[in-house]
């Protein structure tokens, strides 16, 4: 299953949430089953994040996504560096989006400029 971390940037300090390991779709196939203690798909997710202005909001929408995921509330990891992992989900411009997979820079900026 797909093992993600949400981040946000303010100051050079990267906030990290927690691993979400897969979602509700991933689990029903892992498990063969409809019945699965996750309660959404990762869009749904993606969609809780948007018009994040401030690390306030960006902690509150991790508080949801982990309630969703029926995982407890973990303070976030504070970073001087970007982390590595399977896949980086970082706010950007009000927005969550994919920034990398593998450690490879997966977000683009409007020139086609690896950000």
């Amino acid at each position: 299953m797909t093992r993600r971390i949400l981040v946000y940037k303010e100051n050079e300090i990267y906030y990290v949430s927690q691993e979400f390991n897969g979602d509700k779709a991933e689990m029903q196939r892992f498990k063969k089953s409809e019945n699965v203690p996750l309660n959404s798909n990762w869009e749904e997710i993606i969609l809780l994040f948007d018009s994040v202005k401030n690390l306030n909001d960006f902690k509150e929408c991790v508080r949801i996504a982990e309630l969703k995921f029926n995982y407890d509330n973990e303070n976030l990891f504070e970073m001087d560096e970007m982390p590595k992992w399977e896949e980086i989900w970082m706010v950007i411009g009000g927005k969550l989006k994919l920034y990398s997979i593998y450690g490879e820079i997966n977000y683009y900026d409007n020139m086609g400029m690896a950000k």
